[in-house]
């Protein structure tokens, strides 16, 4: 699901955090607010520290979900998805992806196009049920969140590494954490 990043700094994230009802993390997408991504942080310095193929980080005027953003994510995410364990070992078979309400996640034809291409459904949610029906609000969300406060918390603590305040690039380091 969508969620953000973010605390007493000076900056903030939004993450689209994907994962099977099986417990198999899949891609993770980054949103940071700006026109370039600071260099290093790619979709393979991601992988190398841990997010799972397909993960990349996306700039939008205000590290929120654009449309753009999701039309950008569409392939790489998607890729990932069918990447994921038990989905990679079935390519003809079609995979249910369970989204909030968000307008973004199903406004743009060209992304639901790559979706149907990969065989990946798209399913929306209900508004206000993800806390009972998404596997991941049910535990991973809780395990997460003391994950991102510890992780900003220690990025606090170093000060001579955050000269004294968070920024994004700091708050991605800590979502792979997480």
């Amino acid at each position: 699901g969508d969620g953000g990043i973010a605390g007493e700094s000076r900056g903030s994230i939004a993450s689209v955090r994907t994962a099977a009802t099986g417990g198999s993390t899949g891609p993770t997408q980054f949103l940071c607010k700006g026109a370039k991504v600071r260099a290093h942080y790619t979709s393979a310095w991601l992988i190398r520290n841990g997010a799972a193929a397909g993960s990349g980080i996306y700039m939008t005027p205000s590290a929120l979900m654009t449309e753009k953003a999701w039309e950008d994510m569409a392939t790489d995410r998607a890729k990932g998805i069918r990447a994921m364990p038990v989905i990679c070992d079935h390519p003809d078979w079609w995979v249910l992806d369970i989204l909030d309400g968000f307008g973004a996640h199903f406004s743009s034809p060209r992304a639901l196009a790559v979706y149907y291409a990969h065989k990946i459904m798209q399913l929306k949610e209900e508004g206000d049920t993800s806390h009972v029906c998404q596997l991941y609000d049910q535990q991973p969300a809780k395990s997460d969140k003391v994950m991102l406060r510890s992780g900003t918390a220690m990025l606090r603590q170093a000060a001579s590494v955050t000269q004294g305040c968070l920024d994004q690039w700091g708050l991605v380091a800590v979502g792979l954490m997480a």
